[in-house]
């Protein structure tokens, strides 16, 4: 199902980007254009009062709040989502978890949680999000940032959650992930790899299926005629 609401809040902040990136590049002047082009001059000033576009003075008023990182500033926003989108940016350049659970709105309570839980490099607050698919984007993030196999097992995804853990053995070379694969080949394909990085032989007897055995075994007998 197309989300709208998200498509929405997402043109809304290109719009913001664009009008950033098109204005003029001397705002003192900006009383010299019209229309949109006298706004998108007004809004790279953060001269907010004089813009006559709603839209684009929410997105200045937005971006006023984050340069004084001041929250009191988020309350002149008009548009509901843009108010909100301000507190979560508020929220994540103050590292203030609490105020995440202040802002009205889902997606940008759950967009909060996730970018402090990342940030942070905290998996509590990724358990915040609501939204399950961002939340597990959240646990995979930390997880990989942290190098936490405990962290991708908060993963209720299999495809992912393995491919979690299997990236983890790989960065710490610790054979003890292996088995928290939910598959036997998935396992398997592990434990080989960390016979390989950890040039121990030894690991190729802890392989339940005998290809794979036999592979590692013949990877370090032709290892011994070199």
């Amino acid at each position: 199902m197309v989300n709208y609401k998200r498509m929405w809040i997402g043109a809304l902040l290109l719009l913001a980007l664009f009008l950033l990136a098109c204005s003029p590049k001397e705002p003192q002047g900006c009383q010299d254009y019209d229309g949109a082009q006298r706004d998108n001059c007004f809004l790279e000033a953060l001269n907010c009062t004089q813009i006559s576009d709603q839209t684009v003075k929410d997105a200045c008023v937005v971006e006023t709040a984050k340069a004084a990182v001041d929250l009191n500033i988020c309350s002149q926003v008009v548009s509901p989502a843009s108010q909100n989108y301000c507190k979560q940016q508020i929220a994540v350049l103050t590292g203030n978890t609490t105020l995440c659970g202040h802002i009205e709105d889902d997606y940008w309570q759950d967009n909060c949680y996730a970018n402090l839980g990342r940030s942070m490099n905290q998996s509590s607050l990724c358990g915040m999000v609501n939204n399950k698919e961002d939340r597990e984007k959240c646990y995979l993030d930390v997880a990989d940032q942290l190098n936490d196999e405990q962290i991708c097992l908060k993963v209720t995804n299999t495809t992912d959650r393995d491919r979690c853990l299997f990236s983890i053995a790989k960065e710490t070379l610790e054979v003890e992930t292996c088995p928290l694969l939910s598959t036997e080949l998935g396992q398997d394909s592990c434990q080989i790899k960390m016979a390989k990085l950890n040039n121990d032989s030894t690991l190729c007897q802890g392989i339940h299926i005998n290809l794979i055995k036999e592979d590692c075994n013949k990877y370090f007998q032709n290892q011994t005629k070199v």
